[in-house]
């Protein structure tokens, strides 16, 4: 329930996202690889309004690529948890 609450404090991901996120363990590497994708366009838009002068815009862009930064520190808390709970349990 933490990780929801977290992933809808954030609001980077939809609600039926943040459901399967925190329903089915074996779609977080793809959220994940989702959320780094998008800190990183972010990240390049920032860089790019920067070069423009946007400064403004640019500060928004910045707070954006964090968000999705912390979208994944969560995803990927979630799937190290769901991976010692698979060992736990015998799984492989």
């Amino acid at each position: 329930m933490r990780y929801r609450s977290e992933l809808e404090r954030l609001a980077t991901l939809d609600a039926a996202a943040i459901e399967v996120a925190c329903t089915d363990c074996t779609s977080v590497g793809e959220f994940i690889a989702c959320a780094v994708d998008e800190y990183l366009e972010f990240d390049v838009a920032a860089e790019e309004a920067e070069a423009r002068g946007d400064d403004e815009h640019a500060a928004f862009l910045r707070q954006e690529a964090a968000a999705w930064r912390a979208t994944v520190r969560v995803l990927r808390m979630m799937g190290a948890e769901s991976g010692q709970g698979d060992r736990r349990h015998g799984a492989a």
